[in-house]
């Protein structure tokens, strides 16, 4: 409800999305893709951090490989 609130209100925006391995995939950011009309929404991923979590469970994760994150990033781009 909030994306398309934002998509329609005319006002500048950007979404900004942390990816993390084991919580999202290929197909989640397809289908972010969907959701958002690119010419009134920009998308930015950003990939997971260890360094600032909120949740110590985390800390031991890693993000994806450049490899894998810039794939994805070009999938928005």
């Amino acid at each position: 409800e909030s994306i398309d609130l934002l998509s329609r209100s005319g006002i500048p925006h950007e979404f900004r999305m942390t990816i993390a391995p084991g919580l999202h995939t290929e197909e989640d950011i397809v289908a972010w893709i969907k959701q958002f009309d690119r010419a009134r929404s920009r998308l930015s991923l950003q990939n997971f951090n260890p360094k600032t979590t909120l949740d110590i469970l985390y800390e031991k994760e890693q993000g994806f490989s450049q490899e894998i994150f810039s794939r994805f990033a070009a999938m928005v781009a």
